[in-house]
């Protein structure tokens, strides 16, 4: 995409997935239009509506080595000044704040990004009950998803309110909900959270409400 065009390329060849930013002055590579005889470019000259109509690829370009790129090195496009300074920007306020007598604490939580949870500090591998929220609240950006796959019975407590269960592993990412974590307990050095969520059952449509036991 570019500020001055209304039109978004989606590039879906394998090849991207391999390509990164890189600076100025580390970029080995960059975008031109392909010399291919299968792209189109006469279609450049079209309007909008007149691209939405086509409903095919046509548009090709080709990234072009500008330096010498060794086996295994990683290929670098520079995007330009406006996307650096957006990331920039971006880093800069992905923080949270704590309000104290003292001052302002801020917590970069990009920080922790990549990193295994056994090297986090405490404070990073912690997360946040829903009243330690009222106090100490998550920016909007973020939310607790809580993975976790319902019981194929049903299962219901004493108060008919809700279900209390154990957690079970599942590595399917469509058993992510949202949560809130309600309680947090340290057992022999780890945390445990027991997180309440709604899930709705897309057959019956019935909702159920869970409470869950979980050790990450």
């Amino acid at each position: 995409g570019h500020v001055n065009s209304s039109l978004i390329l989606f590039p879906y060849s394998p090849t991207v997935n391999f390509i990164n930013h890189g600076s100025k002055e580390k970029a080995n590579a960059e975008i031109v239009w392909s010399s291919y005889p299968y792209h189109k470019g006469e279609w450049l000259n079209l309007s909008l509506e007149e691209m939405k109509e086509l409903q095919k690829t046509g548009i090709m370009f080709d990234i072009v080595a500008i330096k010498d790129i060794g086996l295994g090195e990683e290929v670098l496009l520079y995007y330009g000044k406006d996307w650096e300074d957006s990331w920039n920007e971006h880093i800069e306020d992905w923080t949270t704040a704590e309000h104290e007598q003292d001052g302002m604490m801020h917590k970069n939580v990009t920080d922790t990004l990549g990193v295994h949870l056994n090297q986090r500090s405490n404070s990073d591998s912690i997360i946040l009950t829903v009243e330690e929220q009222k106090i100490q609240p998550y920016p909007p950006y973020l939310e607790t998803v809580c993975r976790f796959k319902p019981p194929a019975e049903k299962c219901q407590d004493e108060n008919n309110d809700y279900c209390t269960i154990r957690w079970s592993l599942s590595m399917n990412e469509i058993h992510d909900n949202l949560c809130d974590v309600i309680s947090r307990s340290s057992i022999d050095g780890n945390d445990w959270y027991f997180a309440r969520m709604n899930i709705t059952n897309s057959t019956s449509n019935e909702t159920t409400r869970y409470h869950v036991e979980f050790l990450p």
